[in-house]
């Protein structure tokens, strides 16, 4: 289960089978998935994926998280060091019981939904580096402005996903500037970007429409833009 409501759940609905006196044909297990948000850690479904034998086990636990830590110190900090290694269950059905993580079932009145796709993800970060000056003094026509160029993109995902007749989404969750001063032109800006879609093919066009984008707008604003891929 993902998140304090599905694991919550999975407790409960396993204390009531007991209560009941119900007898499984199969044993029953509650587990709940280390790092499925990757927001310290990187990729998400970390857990799940080493489980599932699509990551090394040892590579994982040397992630380094956004604080500087190391997944497998925290891990034996916080008493969560497992023993036994991934894939000694070999679970032969599996359920999870998720919030939405939206609005749409409770604008349409409706309780529980069956999940009929997965979103595919692409996470990158964004580095802009233009050129810090004074505020006051320099013209507009002479900025390497990256904060601006910074905007632009963020503007770029917002127009095209709006627009599009797929359930694309596109998010810029973080953005930090250097120097970072009110009266300074921003030197350079950093930024992460979380593109979505639950069709492959969609979700490499987005990214290759976004490449594009970047791509121009560091001819036309005169700055360098670095992409890195963070998840996908």
């Amino acid at each position: 289960y993902d998140g304090c409501y599905g694991v919550l759940a999975g407790l409960e609905a396993i204390e009531s089978l007991k209560e009941a006196g119900f007898v499984p044909a199969r044993p029953l297990v509650v587990a709940a998935f280390t790092n499925e948000e990757g927001v310290r850690f990187s990729p998400d479904m970390m857990g799940s994926l080493v489980f599932a034998g699509g990551r090394d086990l040892e590579e994982a636990l040397a992630s380094i998280g956004t604080d500087g830590s190391v997944l497998g110190k925290e891990l034996q900090r916080i008493g969560y060091a497992g023993q036994y290694q991934p894939g000694f269950l070999k679970p032969k059905a599996y359920v999870e019981l998720h919030v939405e993580q939206g609005p749409v079932l409770e604008r349409e009145g409706i309780a529980v939904g069956a999940v009929e796709n997965l979103q595919g993800i692409s996470w990158q970060r964004i580095t802009i580096d233009g050129e810090a000056n004074h505020a006051g003094t320099t013209p507009m026509s002479m900025r390497r402005d990256a904060g601006v160029a910074a905007a632009r993109v963020i503007g770029f995902l917002a127009d095209r996903a709006g627009a599009s007749p797929t359930p694309t989404v596109a998010t810029v969750g973080t953005i930090a500037f250097e120097p970072n001063a009110i009266n300074v032109i921003p030197s350079r800006a950093t930024f992460t970007i979380d593109l979505r879609d639950p069709n492959e093919m969609h979700l490499r066009e987005e990214e290759a429409a976004l490449a594009t984008f970047l791509e121009k707008l560091a001819a036309s604003a005169g700055v360098t833009i670095h992409a890195e891929s963070l998840a996908r």
